[in-house]
């Protein structure tokens, strides 16, 4: 029986130890072969292997270092049992090159080709294996490199020249130096990507990149080409360029709504990569027959345009050109004709500031114009009879003379307008301040009465035996004395002296004879007391 126990006890202590040396297989896969590891498959790297028979001591180059091309891992190796199987897994994906590589103890130099890895900080896990004795021993060392196999790239554009055009479809030859199969390219205009290569896979070396110039205005642009690597190393280049799309025309010093007349001269200038194009004009759609099919050289260039037949204002000025394969363009300018101008208005007469009755006013009208209409307003009130009237200034070289009836109007200072209107509308006016003098039934009522009571007073004393004749002479002094003062105050014409008989100067001057009549008797002392 104790020997029985002691038999159970060694048979499982067996199975203890034998359990206990096995190791699993490194592979992701079943294998049956020692060392087998699977090339095709990545693998994941487990906790770092550390085995007592095994001693890896790197050499160079240092952790952290850049790396490119093929470089040599140097190591000094160490094994108790011989030669090894060395296995190179970086980022968790085995090397091609380096699976279950057999190497020797000693100082070696494994040469690792990084031409097949990704750019970057990468993790570069060295795995040793041996199984010469039946037992499976494994060996793990983990560095990080810098793989730098690709510079940035170089962008340069070959052509066209910056002196050349930009003309319709244009190639642009742009040569990438790259250590990349493949780059993507970028191209913009004035800052905008074209559609057509927009981060564009592209293969290095020399290639034609088509621009439109057509979808731009004529004139500078830059065009700039950018190259960006898998890694996001880039560079670009640019070339300002002039853009001109076969045929354009502008005018030149010519802005909106300016006046022109006559032969007006226009000037022009035509953008075109040929010698020369075929211009024609139009005013409101209708073709100038003078302006037809014109050839005009490329540059600065003058067109005639006979305004005459046309009525005056705005009109709309179409230029179009064309070249000898049919491009064509046109733009258009909104001018005013203007032959006629505004009419001048000159007042002839009266010369007097102040008219009486039925006055005569006489103007002179200048314009090119046959006929204009005439308007005569008093006081901002047109004068009933002299509304619109058309005037023929055939007839008295522009003098026409039309009547004012002052009488109808208060004695004060009145605004004379005249307003002409020519057959396109332009207005012109003229006026002139005049003192309307009449006399006011007022005036003379008043004069009667304050006259009947100056003689009524002489007279009433004449019967009580009084002479008349101080009073007479009194009177007659008074009126030279009256004259003389209106004299000296300017008044030398009917009209003025009209304009000053008013009512206050007719109280005034009665009251004064009055009183003067009144008084006079007790003056000479031929009233008794």
């Amino acid at each position: 029986m104790k020997k029985r126990n002691t038999v159970m006890m060694l048979l499982l202590l067996s199975i203890l130890v034998t359990g206990a040396i096995q190791v699993q297989s490194f592979a992701t896969i079943g294998n049956t072969q020692e060392s087998a590891v699977e090339t095709s498959i990545p693998i994941i790297v487990p906790a770092a292997y550390d085995s007592d028979n095994i001693t890896i001591d790197l050499q160079s180059p240092a952790e952290n270092s850049v790396v490119s091309g093929s470089f040599n891992l140097t190591l000094n190796v160490t094994s108790d049992n011989g030669d090894l199987n060395f296995t190179l897994i970086v980022d968790g994906s085995i090397h091609p090159d380096l699976n279950k590589t057999s190497i020797t103890t000693g100082l070696q130099n494994i040469t690792v080709d990084t031409t097949v890895l990704n750019e970057g900080l990468l993790n570069f896990t060295l795995l040793f294996e041996e199984n010469h004795t039946g037992v499976l021993e494994r060996e793990s060392l983990t560095a990080f490199y810098e793989v730098d196999n690709h510079g940035a790239p170089l962008v340069q554009i070959l052509a066209p020249d910056t002196e050349d055009l930009i003309t319709g479809l244009t190639d642009l030859m742009v040569n990438i130096t790259t250590d990349y199969d493949d780059i993507n390219v970028t191209v913009f205009v004035d800052g905008e990507i074209l559609e057509e290569y927009n981060n564009t896979l592209v293969s290095g070396g020399t290639g034609n990149y088509t621009i439109n110039g057509t979808a731009y205005e004529n004139g500078d642009h830059n065009v700039t080409v950018k190259a960006v690597t898998a890694e996001g190393l880039t560079d670009s280049a640019y070339r300002i360029y002039t853009f001109l799309d076969h045929v354009r025309i502008t005018f030149r010093n010519l802005a909106n709504y300016e006046t022109i007349s006559g032969e007006a001269v226009i000037p022009v200038k035509v953008f075109t990569p040929y010698s020369d194009v075929t211009v024609s004009a139009y005013v409101d759609g209708d073709l100038i027959p003078d302006v037809s099919n014109i050839t005009l050289p490329e540059g600065n260039s003058e067109i005639t345009l006979d305004t005459t037949p046309y009525s005056e204002g705005e009109h709309n000025i179409t230029l179009k050109a064309y070249d000898g394969f049919g491009h064509g363009w046109e733009t258009t300018l909104i001018l005013v004709v203007d032959n006629h101008g505004i009419p001048k208005i000159e007042l002839l007469s009266p010369d007097q500031d102040i008219v009486v009755g039925y006055v005569a006013f006489t103007v002179h009208i200048n314009s090119t114009w046959d006929s204009v209409n005439l308007s005569v307003y008093i006081d901002n009130e047109v004068v009933e009879g002299l509304a619109n009237i058309s005037i023929d200034l055939t007839e008295n070289d522009g003098d026409y003379t039309f009547y004012i009836d002052t009488s109808l109007y208060s004695k004060w200072e009145h605004t004379l307008k005249i307003v002409v209107v020519t057959p396109e509308e332009i207005t012109s006016e003229e006026e002139g301040t005049f003192g309307f003098a009449n006399i006011r039934i007022e005036e003379v009522i008043s004069l009667v009465a304050l006259l009947a009571i100056a003689i009524a007073i002489p007279m009433s004393r004449k019967k009580s035996g009084q002479p008349l004749q101080p009073i007479i002479l009194a009177d007659v002094l008074f009126v030279a004395v009256v004259m003389g003062l209106f004299l000296l105050l300017g008044v030398t014409s009917i009209p003025v002296a009209i304009w000053h008989f008013n009512l206050a100067s007719v109280w005034a001057v009665g009251l004064t004879l009055i009183g003067l009549n009144w008084v006079m008797p007790f003056i000479s002392g031929e009233v008794e007391e």
